[in-house]
């Protein structure tokens, strides 16, 4: 899949000496490689490359402008609705991982618009092709019907039509579950979507891609044991019908990889992924960028096991790789140096990440303009570098900046603006600004309890912020030395 600049850890970590306040960063990791997507087909056809350009997905066509504005104005309608459910589900925390999931999805869609756009095209070009197929199995009427539908953005009827042949119990319209899910997916329908997903794999239980698909949702949701299986299974079917050093088993090896990371079982997931970059480089060659993908996440993988000598010359190369193939201001290259710099900062190296994080900022701010979400990611990231140097003076117009962007792009009550708040609150505790840092954190909590509920991981580090900075702050006014003040939790790690 391609690789995009995304938020896929909080790391929480305590400096002791300002009595122990969380300071949150939200690090740029490289995506994971899953199954690459298809080529989009040649059904999808536009003429020119301004608003007035025509799209061809079905019949009647419509401008690319009608159509993108369709679609974003359901996008906007989704984060409304999905905000104001999680507001009002408090006790049912299965129910929240699924909204929380789907919040982010449609969230990571309206960072990057114009990708997402064209994904959205392609996946309703993908249902035209089926629904085409299904031709003598289906009413005609129904097809058009659909086929119109899919014209205006709307994949709904199509859905539905795939579903309903899905549902005559025959081995052969596992497709049709398997498309029916697919279209689910894009509509961020993740409940729908799995069921859809879990009845193609069930209809034909040797097909690799439907165990994939059902593992790689489960995996989003966060039910990772209930994922297991499902990539276990994949992976012993393309070892057993494509052989073990075909491409899409290296696939298969680092998505189970992948999985066991997150589930903590980091020994198991190494020899995976050593085996999906030994097959990457065999069949890819050395110097291909999904290569580097594979570098990258190893390294990771070294990081975190505190393995930081070995984990460098793989960040290192995979730097190099991907300058080399797609030039040295793509947007792939910014999360390497970004990578590298984070890497060389857990290592003391201060002075060689920051030159690396600086020019991160610079191709981030140019490929993806001066007001980006993934741009406040990355001044948020500097800034925790300057404040690690000492360089105090600096860190404050980041992190301002890096909350104004988050709070236009994303809203004044999204969690990534609690991160935000959370931050620059250490930061004004940290210069002794405590009558500044007070309301950030307070606000940072409302937040949270609000979006994501009171027993977050995330709601209750920032909870322990600000009980630990009003302790501090009772404490200075009492005169008690700041060596005795009381230090505040860890957090989640």
């Amino acid at each position: 899949m391609a690789v995009s600049r995304n938020q896929m850890m909080i790391a929480l970590t305590v400096t002791a000496s300002i009595a122990g306040i969380i300071s949150m960063t939200t690090d740029l990791f490289g995506l994971f490689k899953a199954d690459a997507p298809p080529a989009a087909p040649t059904t999808v056809t536009v003429s020119g490359n301004n608003s007035g350009a025509v799209i061809g997905i079905a019949h009647g066509p419509v401008t690319i402008q009608q159509f993108d504005e369709k679609v974003l104005a359901f996008w906007q309608k989704q984060i409304d609705d999905l905000r104001a459910e999680l507001a009002r589900i408090r006790d049912d925390p299965e129910q929240r991982r699924l909204l929380e999931a789907q919040l982010r999805e449609v969230e990571a869609r309206l960072a990057d618009k114009d990708k997402a756009l064209a994904e959205h095209r392609v996946r309703l070009a993908e249902a035209e092709k089926k629904l085409d197929e299904l031709r003598g199995q289906l009413p005609d009427e129904q097809i058009r019907q659909a086929k119109d539908a899919l014209q205006r953005g709307d994949a709904r009827q199509a859905e539905d039509l795939f579903r309903a042949l899905s549902e005559k119990v025959a081995e052969q319209h596992a497709d049709a579950a398997y498309q029916a899910g697919k279209l689910a997916e894009q509509r961020i329908d993740y409940q729908r979507s799995l069921k859809d997903f879990q009845r193609a794999a069930a209809l034909a239980s040797d097909n690799p891609l439907y165990q994939n698909a059902t593992g790689r949702l489960l995996e989003t949701l966060g039910r990772y044991p209930a994922a297991l299986p499902y990539y276990q299974e994949a992976l012993r079917l393309r070892e057993a019908t494509l052989g073990p050093d075909h491409p899409d088993t290296a696939s298969s090896l680092n998505n189970l990889a992948t999985l066991y990371w997150r589930m903590g079982r980091l020994g198991e997931a190494e020899p995976l992924m050593r085996r999906a970059l030994a097959i990457g480089e065999k069949t890819l060659g050395p110097d291909h960028p999904n290569v580097a993908i594979t570098l990258n996440n190893l390294a990771q993988l070294y990081q975190d096991m505190g393995r930081l000598g070995e984990a460098e010359p793989l960040m290192r190369r995979a730097l190099v790789i991907s300058e080399k193939a797609l030039g040295p201001e793509h947007p792939d290259v910014a999360i390497r140096l970004n990578n590298l710099a984070t890497l060389y900062q857990a290592m003391g190296r201060l002075d060689e990440a920051e030159p690396l994080m600086r020019r991160d900022l610079a191709i981030s701010e140019k490929t993806l303009g001066p007001d980006h979400p993934d741009v406040a990611i990355t001044l948020n990231n500097l800034a925790r570098l300057y404040q690690e140097m000492g360089r105090l003076g600096e860190v404050e117009p980041l992190m301002l900046r890096a909350l104004a962007i988050s709070e236009t792009a994303l809203g004044p009550d999204h969690p990534a603006v609690a991160i935000r708040l959370n931050n620059l609150a250490h930061v004004y505790y940290a210069q002794g600004r405590l009558a500044e840092a007070e309301p950030l954190f307070r606000r940072a909590l409302a937040i949270d309890e609000k979006a994501l509920g009171a027993e977050h991981p995330t709601t209750k580090a920032i909870a322990a912020n600000l009980a630990i900075f009003l302790a501090a702050r009772d404490a200075a006014a009492s005169g008690v030395p700041v060596a005795c003040r009381p230090e505040g939790p860890a957090g989640p790690q």
